[in-house]
């Protein structure tokens, strides 16, 4: 502690012979007092991993891309907790430099469960890891396979996670795995056709894992439904109001009001902004107030159990710049949450 204050007061005395007591001041300022004050929150990335996590009543955001001055793309491999009022940098061992994976929360086994995804060093990634509430830990089961932007789901009733197709390289398998007990096992190859970057979520209403969108290997962007029951997929009737297709997106679904939501994403005419609401039968599109998240794809979309909102961070906008700013939709209306 002694070195610590005399290297601070031999500091003070350099800077106030150079600049005086104004430039002494406005160097603590700049450098000691605003840092202290300054807003701590994950910066700006797409491609993440958002999700919420029952045991530690937090929201998790990992990984991701964000852009650098040279306009060049970067990975983060960073993890943050949202405590329902500030964000918090996590040190626990994060899984690296990783964006595109399929991330959800196994409640049987108090787990945050990541699979897939892209590194720049190793490319496609055949990785599962799992979080508790203050670590990660790489998975050693054998599993689905190296692949982007699988579609994953906790499926409630049968306490198991859902995972479907992805991007293989240039296929789109229409593989169905289940992740339980702490093992992966394929349960179908048919079904769908395989899709990458789909939203996929469990419907409390029919107990069913729910599949949305996607882009397919011919480059179509889609809009079929489809649910699983535990052992088959059978295409959803959705009625004549139907979003149009898309991809880059997600759907979180709200066990209060026992609705799922679906924001943007990418179209087949550019990226959206539009925000549908599913309950368990029928699609309606919702009027939105003038304060509105801007259109964006590949967000980060989870929902809050204990504060029964659904909340929205980052993703992409037009012309490729990555978002930092956080929503949250209370069924009625949005309300951008200062980071």
């Amino acid at each position: 502690m002694f070195n610590y204050i005399k290297i601070l007061r031999s500091a003070r005395i350099r800077l106030f012979r150079k600049y005086g007591s104004f430039g002494l001041f406005c160097t603590i300022l700049t450098y000691v007092i605003t840092p202290c004050f300054a807003q701590v929150h994950p910066g700006e990335r797409d491609h993440l991993g958002l999700a919420y996590q029952n045991s530690s009543n937090s929201i998790v955001l990992f990984g991701g891309n964000n852009v650098n001055e040279n306009h060049r793309y970067t990975w983060n491999p960073t993890t943050w907790e949202w405590d329902g009022r500030d964000w918090r940098l996590v040190d626990d061992g994060t899984p690296g430099k990783v964006s595109s994976m399929g991330i959800v929360y196994d409640v049987a086994s108090e787990l945050l469960v990541t699979m897939g995804g892209i590194n720049p060093e190793k490319g496609d990634l055949n990785e599962t890891w799992l979080r508790t509430e203050d670590s990660w830990s790489l998975h050693k089961s054998i599993g689905p396979g190296a692949r982007l932007s699988p579609a994953m789901a906790y499926d409630q009733l049968r306490e198991e996670v859902v995972l479907f197709s992805g991007c293989v390289g240039n296929k789109y398998p229409s593989d169905t795995w289940i992740f339980k007990n702490m093992a992966w096992k394929k349960v179908s190859d048919s079904g769908p056709p395989g899709v990458c970057r789909a939203a996929m979520f469990y419907d409390e209403k029919i107990a069913k894992i729910i599949l949305f969108g996607g882009i397919t290997s011919d480059s179509h962007k889609s809009n079929r439904m489809w649910e699983w029951d535990g052992e088959r997929w059978t295409e959803v009737d959705q009625g004549i109001i139907v979003p149009s297709g898309r991809a880059n997106i997600q759907i979180a679904y709200d066990s209060f009001r026992k609705k799922a939501i679906l924001f943007g994403g990418s179209g087949t005419d550019g990226i959206l902004n539009d925000l549908w609401e599913w309950d368990g039968s029928s699609w309606t599109l919702i009027k939105q107030e003038a304060d509105i998240p801007e259109a964006r794809e590949l967000y980060g979309i989870t929902y809050h159990e204990e504060l029964r909102k659904i909340f929205l961070y980052g993703g992409r906008i037009k012309f490729g710049y990555p978002m930092s700013d956080f929503w949250s939709w209370d069924g009625s209306n949005w309300q951008k949450i200062q980071n």
